[in-house]
């Protein structure tokens, strides 16, 4: 079988997973057929999306996204951010559970609710682009990625370890290596996973009457219900606050210099206090829940909103950078099962980034062609762009 329809087959699987367990959720957790049939239409629907735009790339361009010496301000801001949660595990009698809640809830620990938006809608999202755009990862890049894992660990916080192990397989599956190297990818992810439902362990046994058996299986549990609820949180969209559909995170901004809440900030205030299901399991909800005016309906209109955007940048987008682009879309597209990434602002500022990289590296090719006569655009194998 073509390496390139295997890798394909795979990703478009992987992305669908998440969507695949909601929809389990619709029966679940609400008894209901309708919403388990709805969920599994927008699976099936996200597998094919992921299954074309994966298998429209191929190997990755030597063509720089996001500045490599942007890796030492991100180390800096880590190691920061890792201070920070070291002290608060060590006030909290080194219980990742105690230290996940203060670090949650206390906003002292940043000193402003702006550096805080900064850090989530800025920092954090460029810098899943700058692993996600490498051509080779280096030891100075394992260094700041460790100080940053080591950062959320502090505070019982897995979630990023989950981003990390996707972000490895999206680098192998699309525009990546040969099966061999596969193989590395997916030994790796897997051990970062381990690493993820070890601390999910971690804090069931220490803050709970549980025997380690029972926190073990707390630990899967918590992981499937995360991922299982969202139909159930999405019930909740008739007293959420008004948000605008795709254009929630760009008008992030505007109500956040005029002073107020932004529908974005809102939203997240409110699925924050979210509690659903007997063990009382809080969620995000998903980025369908931007779209909640529409009732369920909102995640037909969800998957159309992407599908246009993301469509229309990657022809756009020249091919130089466009593998790129295809990681982040299904790297975002993935984690919108179960939280609202998919038109946040930080998820908007990333697909600015991509039109203005690309615009400005139309514009230098154009001029380079005026003054110094024709540089043929780089075609890809077989000669399609």
């Amino acid at each position: 079988m073509n390496i390139v329809y295997s890798k394909s087959l795979i990703m478009g699987a992987m992305i669908s997973i998440p969507w695949l367990l909601m929809a389990s959720g619709g029966i679940v957790h609400l008894q209901s057929l309708a919403l388990f049939l709805l969920g599994m239409l927008l699976s099936c629907a996200i597998f094919i999306y992921s299954f074309v735009i994966s298998g429209k790339t191929h190997n990755v361009a030597d063509k720089v996204l996001v500045p490599e010496k942007l890796n030492l301000v991100f180390l800096i801001l880590f190691a920061i951010l890792l201070s920070k949660t070291s002290m608060i595990l060590a006030d909290s009698g080194f219980n990742p559970q105690h230290a996940r809640n203060v670090y949650f809830s206390d906003m002292s620990v940043w000193g402003s609710v702006y550096v805080r938006m900064v850090f989530a809608f800025v920092v954090v999202p460029f810098y899943f682009l700058f692993l996600l755009s490498k051509k080779t990862i280096k030891p100075l890049d394992y260094l700041t990625l460790g100080v940053f894992l080591l950062a959320n660990l502090s505070v019982g916080s897995r979630f990023v370890v989950y981003h990390i192990a996707l972000i490895f397989i999206l680098r192998s599956l699309v525009g990546g290596g040969d099966a061999r190297q596969m193989f590395r990818v997916f030994f790796w992810a897997l051990i970062l996973l381990s690493i993820g439902l070890l601390m999910g362990f971690a804090r069931s046994y220490m803050s709970y009457d549980l025997s380690p058996l029972s926190a073990i299986g707390r630990s899967f549990t918590s992981l499937y219900n995360y991922h299982s609820i969202q139909f159930g949180v999405f019930s909740f969209y008739p007293d959420s606050p008004s948000v605008y559909g795709p254009l929630t995170g760009l008008l992030t901004p505007f109500y956040t210099l005029a002073g107020g809440g932004s529908p974005e900030s809102n939203a997240l205030t409110f699925l924050h206090g979210v509690e659903f299901s007997d063990n009382n399991y809080n969620a995000f909800g998903t980025s369908a829940f931007y779209f909640g005016s529409f009732g369920y309906v909102g995640f037909v209109a969800f998957f159309f909103s992407y599908a246009i955007v993301s469509f229309f940048l990657y022809y756009y987008v020249p091919y130089v950078y466009r593998v790129y682009l295809v990681r982040f879309l299904l790297f975002s597209l993935y984690f919108s099962a179960f939280t609202p990434q998919a038109f946040g602002f930080g998820w908007w500022l990333v697909i600015f980034y991509f039109a203005f990289v690309s615009t400005l590296y139309n514009a230098t090719r154009r001029f380079a062609q005026r003054g110094r006569g024709f540089i043929p655009t780089p075609l890809p194998p077989g000669g399609r762009v």
